[in-house]
């Protein structure tokens, strides 16, 4: 298929110079970067396939031709979006209605032109926009509307369509926005101007989006592939024919030897995000500039490749050293994610230099017991929270100390738009994209030999674990100790007593009364750990993969390293765990009592998941809870009060990562401003407002810390080799046609769970099973595993 696309381009570029068909003849095979060919064209088609399943859900809310959109008003006095043909081409203008024409099968308008007025069919009205205040249109208000929505677009960068597209997708399934939200995202704009300039967007990212005539605008979960011509003005590019001349001398060795990467200049960027699209099965051929058509078609005839055009493609841009042989490509999205613009960059700065003058000063109460602050490195400088025990008389109360960034980064400032754009810290196997800038990330943290601004959130526990009493206090927190998990894991198993002894001469005494601390803090956290689960609460614990990525030079040549690691619940990562769900818990319970508008982390109930009593304890623990994942409704963020039933927790707020997480951090200044008896920083509405925000953006970093982990992991098993066999457990197993059974499998060696067909017999679940991988593409993401029966 994608051959006879090639053919027809190669057809249709007759008209090219015949210097240009010459050098496309004269080009010669050349190694490429060694990836196979996969079964991306039958994904493809899949997805195709679901796209067109869920598009039918929302049928229901399209409107057929004979039938006048539920949005758009026969009334006089409307202002419709329609176009004057049927043509999906057609471009689309901006009227309001005089009334029905032609025994009411057309609609008589009156055009931003003085005194024209035009019937059209009422099948070409596409969409009414809101009415105004003083109730209906007149002809003048579409004067200049459509130059101003023109304008809106033309402003519109491509990058930030994306990143708007990112923040709206789900996952799994199309969803349906209002067209004001979509023009609020890339407009900040919901006048008529701002609401013509989207639906024209939409019409036009037709990948990204499909306008519907309801006032809705389906958002796809995935970018289709886009067959829509470059355009003249990308055909006709100056730049057009000397990037391809560059690219084919480079590819036939014609380069300079000194020139193993080959230079793109500016304008020549453009034309390469064509090829890039390309090759990630987001454009068709057909999509692409005719010469960049020609290039690939001749090059797959002489490939190795399989003739599969979307590998060569890849491979050129690899070859050029436009893509770097094992980089992450989900990144090159996210871009922007990176650059922290300079005014907010500077504002940092003043404020690690002077701080403002701390609101809370006069209530902060100096701890100075041992505050732990436990993560996977001491070189961490993003320090959220810290961990302790104080005795106060016959009271036992358990410290859970968390950062202050609130202090600095003050609410609407440029510091804070940029805070909020991020959403959340990144964690890549590669790299870390911080929220905040680093200077203030370490000038907020929890850091030891200094004094450090916190909300400190004080509990007393019951004997069964429940919540005795509580407070939540500003502290300055004086005596934070480092560790990692492993540091602290191997003092929870230390006979504090005998070790005390042992050590009492070398000075390490210190470590002693740690060990007594971390033991006694580790026994509460068991106490609160069985009271959860009494009421209700779920394991979830799946071993995970944990990949790590780092430069080397290899062959003098500098390269990404990938280690693929198991990750498991450790007693450390237990107890941490456990009292940052605590502090969770009395903030949400502080919030509620007092009437604080707030954000609540919820979750529903789930059903009665099935036993597996023939299997032994770590696969009937590892499958149960991967049936325990599936059937778990997604935990959700709501203004309202409600339990998290998936925790046992009658409330619970996301509260101790504030210098990561900026839910967190708009929640510390709602506490701050009670602690000090002022207004909320924040109404129910804004809050709400927010949450829809936050959680799309939450939702696309999300995505890329998924398919960047999914990535490192096949680019692990690709540099393995071909046909190495790995060993799993079967955690699912179902035949949804009742033809192939598609089985998930847990990689033990990775902690990596993948799907495989099995069109005979599928192993039960809990079964162990050795898997041969027979193909694997981490650019395109497709791994094709094949079940090694025993003999």
């Amino acid at each position: 298929m994608l051959l006879n696309v090639a053919r027809m381009s190669y057809m249709a570029s007759s008209n090219a110079t015949s210097k240009q068909i010459s050098c496309m003849h004269n080009m010669r095979s050349k190694t490429m970067t060694p990836y196979t060919r996969s079964n991306h064209a039958v994904s493809l088609n899949m997805a195709r396939t679901n796209v067109a399943c869920n598009r039918q859900r929302h049928a229901s809310m399209s409107t057929s031709s004979h039938a006048w959109p539920r949005n758009a008003q026969m009334n006089p006095g409307s202002m419709v979006i329609f176009t004057r043909t049927d043509s999906s081409k057609a471009e689309r203008e901006v009227a309001v209605v005089k009334g029905p024409a032609r025994g009411g099968r057309f609609i008589l308008l009156e055009t931003e032109e003085e005194g024209v007025q035009i019937a059209v069919r009422r099948s070409n009205v596409k969409i009414s926009l809101p009415d105004p205040p003083q109730g209906s249109w007149k002809a003048e208000s579409v004067k200049g509307l459509k130059e101003a929505a023109q304008s809106l677009c033309g402003s519109l960068q491509e990058d930030h369509l994306r990143q708007v597209w990112e923040d709206l997708r789900t996952d799994n399934e199309e969803r349906a926005v209002e067209l004001s939200e979509l023009a609020e995202n890339l407009f900040q704009d919901t006048s008529a101007s701002g609401l013509f300039a989207a639906y024209t967007t939409a019409a036009r990212s037709r990948s990204l989006f499909t306008p519907l005539n309801n006032g809705l605008v389906l958002v796809h979960p995935e970018e289709k592939e886009t067959n829509m011509s470059p355009g003249k003005a990308v055909e006709s590019h100056p730049s057009l024919e000397k990037l391809i001349m560059k690219i084919v001398a480079h590819l036939d060795g014609m380069a300079p030897p000194e020139s193993p990467t080959m230079e793109v200049v500016e304008d020549e960027e453009e034309l390469m995000l064509y090829l890039e699209q390309y090759a990630m099965g987001l454009r068709t051929l057909e999509g692409l500039p005719k010469l960049m058509q020609v290039l690939i078609y001749k090059r797959t005839l002489v490939s190795k490749d399989g003739n599969d055009p979307r590998l060569v493609a890849a491979n050129i841009l690899f070859s050029t050293r436009h893509w770097i042989p094992g980089e992450n490509i989900h990144v090159k999205r996210y871009l922007k994610l990176f650059d922290v613009p300079s005014a907010a960059e500077e504002q940092a700065q003043k404020l690690t230099e002077q701080p403002p003058a701390d609101a809370l000063q006069g209530l902060r109460e100096g701890v100075d017991s041992i505050a732990f602050a436990v993560d996977d490195s001491t070189e961490n400088m993003d320090i959220d929270d810290a961990v302790g025990l104080q005795y106060e008389g016959e009271g036992e109360w358990v410290l859970i100390h968390v950062a202050d960034p609130a202090r600095l980064c003050l609410q609407d400032t440029d510091l804070d738009k940029l805070a909020l754009e991020r959403a959340s810290t990144v964690y890549l196997p590669e790299t870390r994209i911080p929220m905040l800038p680093q200077t203030l990330t370490r000038s907020a943290s929890l850091a030891e030999q200094r004094d450090n601004d916190g909300l400190t959130f004080a509990v007393r526990l019951g004997h069964s674990g429940d919540i005795e009493e509580y407070r939540i206090v500003p502290s300055r927190v004086i005596n934070v100790k480092k560790a990692t998990y492993s540091q602290v894991d191997e003092l929870l198993t230390w006979n504090p007593e005998a070790a005390l002894e042992e050590r009492e001469g070398r000075g390490d005494a210190e470590q002693v009364k740690s060990s007594f601390i971390l033991q006694r803090l580790m026994t509460l956290a068991k106490r609160r750990m069985s009271f959860r689960m009494l009421q209700g609460a779920l394991s979830t614990q799946i071993p995970k993969a944990q990949v790590t990525v780092w430069d080397e030079i290899v062959n003098g040549e500098k390269r990404k390293e990938v280690k693929v690691e198991i990750s498991s619940q450790t007693p450390s990562r237990m107890m941490i765990a456990e009292f940052m769900l605590l502090a969770g818990e009395v903030a949400a319970r502080f919030a509620h009592e007092r009437g604080i508008p707030f954000v609540y982390r919820t979750q529903l109930p789930v059903l009665k998941v099935p036993d597996f009593p023939d299997l032994d304890h770590f696969r009937n623990e590892a499958c149960r809870n991967f049936q325990q994942v599936l059937m778990m409704k997604p935990a959700v963020n709501l203004v309202m009060p409600a339990r998290h039933n998936g925790l046992g927790l009658s409330l619970y707020s996301q509260i101790t990562s504030p210098i990561r997480r900026y839910m967190d951090l708009l929640l510390h200044r709602q506490l701050r401003a009670s602690l000090l008896g002022s207004a909320p920083a924040y109404s129910t509405d804004r809050l709400q407002h927010l949450i829809t925000k936050l959680d799309r953006k939450v939702a696309a970093i999300s995505r890329l810390q998924r398919s960047s982990e999914r990535f490192w992991i096949l680019e692990y098993l690709r540099r393995k080799g071909p046909d190495i066999i790995l060993s799993g457990t079967v955690l699912r197993s179902y035949n949804p046609a009742g033809l192939v059974s598609q089985v998930s499998i847990l990689l033990d060696e990775l902690g990596h769970i993948e799907t495989l067909r099995v069109a005979d017999k599928a192993p039960k679940v809990g079964a162990k099973v050795n898997v041969q991988v027979k193909e694997c593409n981490p650019v395109i993401g497709t791994i094709k595993l094949e079940l090694v029966r025993l003999e």
